[in-house]
């Protein structure tokens, strides 16, 4: 997914600190029988930063 994503020139990264709050993200997303491993957050990358 993430270099699908990158193809297409769309950012991405794999991120585990969401595993803390999984309660949290299953009860908000009204799932009971799935366990959180990965959040996956994608969107265009700003090119030109502050500098």
């Amino acid at each position: 997914m993430l270099l699908a994503a990158d193809a297409r020139g769309i950012g991405s990264c794999g991120m585990t600190g969401w595993k803390s709050i999984q309660k949290e993200i299953s009860e908000l997303l009204d799932i009971t029988d799935e366990e959180l491993v990965l959040v996956i957050p994608i969107g265009f990358a700003d090119h030109s930063p502050p500098g």
